[in-house]
């Protein structure tokens, strides 16, 4: 009995033995251990990884230092290219707008350190803050390529202006605006460029001749938009109907009745519409493939009564094929350019700033190149210049064409946009008459044209008025300085000296006579306007955004289905797209 009591002691000491021989080991060496109950269980603190390859973003396991660490080192340069240097200070603003940028689904945690949060969205990085060095870089370098290849005389004043302001569009803040400069000097760039790389006229007809006609289809349609139970829908077919249903006439009509804000002013004009772009009902018919140019339908839905004219598909293939071409011939000169340089970083000099994001977007520090005006001042168009013009039957633009040669000069103007009086003639021909163009002209042209007439006045005072506030207005002069019999003139601009700046298309009014010559050349006092004044046409003032664009306007047009663009902020938008794919 004794000794099976000592042999199963012995076997209970091997055992306790052999247990205490295993924790042992797991202590020493946990990664061999087998046994779940005897690991010791590890932090779960998450950490930053070692440090790497001295060549890339891998450098430092974490580039975190503290504010005043990383502001004692704004000056170090980390990274050249070619003559152009980027500070620790400049680099700042790369990466905190790199991380703004980042907007995919399975991001980093933004309440937590980026240095202790391993990366799956590119495999050259272990961490996000890794990451987003890399792409902040990254951007520097694409940027700087094509920022080092403008040249100063290569921009215009109005360019030159907005690089001068750039200090007070980021609030002073001098790694911004450096990072603005050089955002905006490659933007720049690319554009000027783009600028120089349109087809000749030649070219463009070689290329229209090309089309194969597979481009997407667009559509123009006019738009009257009425409060459901309105009792002027029969009095607008009624009116239209009587006018033979010109589309003339149905401009003149949205302009008086409709409430769609966003047209109202250009005669109810959407163009470049694409099937998709409106609500199911209006689209439906707009893209019927039986519709034709001059249709017309009164359509019913829970956002009121839409009359809709059909204005044709879009016809402006030369535009479009245009911007296709800049575009490609664009990409491929920046393919040739975007090699040029290779940048040299010294990852071991990087120190980035606790992480705070700036509330301004790339968009936001931009030259927007659809803002400023294109057409400043007024031109002064003559109609002796279009001898050979069409204006009616027997008639030229030099003959009959001083009213259309105004008309032109003001579109010209508040549109942003020439409009040759060549080309005016003959869509204006029914406004041509013996004694020359007929005053219906400038009541109803506005709207068919795409700007708003506000009032036609006998009053001078009214007139006078008006111009003092910035308005354009055309002044019907009869036996007086300016004319024998009748005559147009645009009043321009009321100077502050008292005197009234004048546009006259008649080019002998320039000539022989003292007080035009030095009206014409200081401003005329008002008692020479007025004297022969017999009618006055007040217009709008001048504006540059589409109310119903998205990117420009302001109105909120409920007949979309998604976003609207008007012709502008299209070219604008596809040109900034392929901006970004090079230096995004």
């Amino acid at each position: 009995m004794m000794k099976k009591m000592i042999v199963l002691m012995a076997v209970l000491l091997a055992l306790l033995l052999s247990a205490c021989k295993q924790l042992q080991q797991a202590v020493m060496d946990p990664g061999n251990s087998t046994s779940p109950t005897t690991q010791i269980p590890q932090s779960t603190e998450p950490t930053a990884p070692a440090d790497g390859n001295p060549n890339d973003v891998t450098c430092k396991g974490s580039y975190s230092a503290t504010d005043s660490e990383a502001e004692s080192s704004a000056d170090t340069v980390v990274a050249t290219l070619g003559a152009a240097k980027l500070t620790n200070g400049q680099l700042q603003v790369y990466y905190r707008m790199a991380v703004a940028a980042y907007a995919q689904e399975n991001g980093p945690d933004m309440t937590k350190p980026l240095d202790v949060q391993l990366c799956d969205a590119d495999d050259t990085a272990v961490t996000w803050q890794q990451y987003f060095l890399a792409q902040a870089l990254d951007t520097w370098q694409r940027r700087q390529t094509f920022a080092l290849q403008l040249e100063g005389d290569a921009l215009s004043q109005e360019q030159k202006a907005f690089l001068d302001g750039l200090s007070e569009l980021t609030g002073g803040d001098t790694a911004l605006t450096e990072y603005a400069k050089v955002l905006n000097h490659s933007y720049l760039f690319m554009l000027n460029t783009s600028e120089e790389l349109r087809p000749t006229e030649e070219e463009m007809e070689q290329l229209l001749a090309e089309k194969t006609g597979d481009e997407t289809l667009c559509v123009d349609i006019r738009y009257i938009l009425l409060p459901a139970g309105s009792e002027d829908v029969q009095v607008i077919l009624d009116a239209f109907l009587a006018a033979y249903g010109q589309e003339d006439d149905f401009a003149m009509l949205a302009r008086q009745y409709s409430m769609d804000e966003g047209t109202r002013k250009n005669g109810g004009l959407y163009t470049h519409l694409e099937q998709g772009d409106l609500i199911p009902e209006l689209d439906s018919w707009c893209f019927d493939p039986e519709r034709k140019t001059g249709d017309y339908v009164v359509i019913e839905t829970e956002l009121g009564i839409h009359i809709l004219y059909f204005r044709g598909i879009n016809g402006d293939a030369a535009a479009d094929t245009m911007a296709a071409v800049i575009r490609q011939r664009t990409a491929q000169a920046m393919d040739e350019i975007a090699g040029q340089y290779t940048a040299q970083v010294d990852y071991s000099k990087i120190q980035l700033a606790p992480l705070s994001v700036y509330d301004v977007t790339d968009a936001q520090l931009l030259f927007d190149q659809t803002a400023g005006e294109k057409i400043p001042e007024m031109p002064l168009m003559i109609q002796q210049n279009y001898p050979y013009s069409y204006y009616g039957p027997g008639r030229t633009v030099s003959s009959h064409g001083c009213g259309l040669t105004c008309f032109a000069m003001v579109a010209t103007y508040l549109l942003d946009e020439e409009q040759s009086p060549a080309d005016l003639g003959p869509r204006f021909a029914s406004y041509s008459a013996p004694e020359g163009t007929a005053r219906s002209l400038f009541n109803e042209g506005p709207a068919t044209m795409g700007f708003g007439l506000v009032s036609q006045t006998m009053d001078d005072e009214e007139a006078l008025t008006a111009l003092k506030d910035g308005h354009v207005v055309v002044s019907l002069q009869q036996r007086g300085l300016f004319t024998e019999g009748g005559h147009y003139i645009v009043l321009v601009e009321y100077q502050e000296d008292g005197k009234i700046k004048v546009l006259d298309p008649n080019k002998y009014n320039y000539v022989k006579n003292s007080i035009r010559e030095d009206g014409f050349a200081n401003g005329f006092e008002e008692k020479y306007i007025t004297a022969g004044a017999r009618l006055y046409w007040i217009y709008e003032k001048k504006t540059l955004v589409d109310p119903a664009c998205t990117y420009c306007g302001s109105e909120d047009t409920e007949i979309f289905a998604r976003d609207y663009y008007c012709d502008d902020c299209r070219e604008l938008l596809a040109f900034r797209e392929l901006f970004e794919q090079y230096c995004g």
